[in-house]
């Protein structure tokens, strides 16, 4: 494998820990710009050559469930026991401006301050599945950098983030008491999906509602059993500011990585993903090879200046549309 001498340098800096040059390695690989991203996929293949030691946690919640707040006491925590650990926080972006606040570092100040921890805000870019399109790239560099504990903060946009279950190994989803979050115990969707359920805020005047919704999801454990791996969510009540059952949920957490490597589920997920990535990633990549094409770009601006009248049947010229781009592009 060719390697240029300044990313070479790079790639060792990134290996000795130097955040800097983590952050400016996780900047090319979210960039659109083609330089950068060249950039982003060399460095990218030096760091595959590493045996990832790592464990993956995806994070996720509602708005205001304390997603923050749970991972900044979770991260000192298992600091002071020796591990590295490592925050990607996606914020929103938004529709009009495409910017993002991007304020995860601030929510979690102690934890930034932390020598062993990098907390890394990104922009969702408009992305849907509550992750980047990056976010693969930014935990293969993370793990280049030695960081053994990864947590991915979703954007916090409720059923849709299942995309992040892809990229983890262990999904941990936070339930806020009294809100509404403990009916999704008898529904289908992102909730079994999950290999922890925790019930925040279990503190002040929530303490009865968090234990209320903590006892009717542990009802409902069987009923959630992910049939692929048959295993029931493991449920706990928690208070990160009380710092309430933090070691507890800590204990659960490699308690399932435990189990799930001695089972051999662990290895098969790592796989499975590995192979989802390919295809995601071909089929966007064949998607804006498509978009770009003179041709179809033709068809969308004809569509464009039609007089579009209130009974037009958009399936049908979907159709036609499609049916036009096989031929040009001499499709089957």
């Amino acid at each position: 494998m060719s390697f240029d001498p300044a990313l070479d340098e790079i790639y060792t800096r990134i290996k000795d820990g130097d955040k800097v040059f983590l952050a400016r390695a996780i900047t090319w690989a979210e960039s659109s710009n083609e330089a950068y991203r060249t950039k982003a996929i060399k460095l990218l293949e030096r760091c595959s050559t590493n045996k990832s030691i790592s464990l993956r946690i995806a994070v996720t919640g509602s708005p205001g469930v304390g997603k923050s707040t749970l991972i900044e006491a979770l991260g000192i925590s298992l600091i002071q026991k020796g591990f590295k650990v490592a925050v990607l926080a996606v914020d929103p972006s938004s529709t009009e401006s495409h910017g993002s606040i991007l304020g995860d570092k601030t929510r979690m100040s102690e934890l930034s301050q932390q020598i062993n921890a990098y907390v890394r805000p990104s922009p969702t870019g408009l992305e849907l599945g509550g992750v980047n399109s990056s976010t693969r790239e930014s935990i293969l560099l993370c793990e280049a950098a030695g960081f053994n504990i990864i947590f991915i903060e979703t954007v916090g946009v409720g059923q849709s983030e299942v995309e992040v279950k892809g990229m983890s190994d262990l999904f941990l989803l936070l339930l806020n008491p009294g809100g509404g979050d403990d009916l999704q115990g008898i529904k289908k969707g992102i909730i079994e999906l999950a290999d922890i359920i925790a019930v925040t805020k279990y503190d002040g005047n929530l303490k009865t509602s968090s234990q209320n919704a903590f006892s009717f999801i542990k009802q409902s454990a069987q009923v959630l059993k992910h049939s692929s791996r048959n295993f029931e969510p493991r449920i706990i009540n928690i208070s990160a500011i009380e710092n309430y059952h933090i070691d507890e949920l800590e204990s659960i957490i490699f308690e399932v990585e435990k189990a799930y490597k001695s089972t051999g589920h662990f290895e098969k997920n790592r796989n499975e993903q590995n192979t989802s990535w390919f295809e995601l990633g071909l089929q966007k990549q064949l998607f804006e090879a498509i978009r770009r094409e003179e041709s179809v770009q033709s068809i969308i601006s004809n569509f464009r200046k039609k007089p579009l009248e209130a009974n037009v049947f958009i399936p049908l010229e979907i159709e036609e549309a499609l049916k036009e781009i096989k031929i040009k592009l001499q499709l089957k």
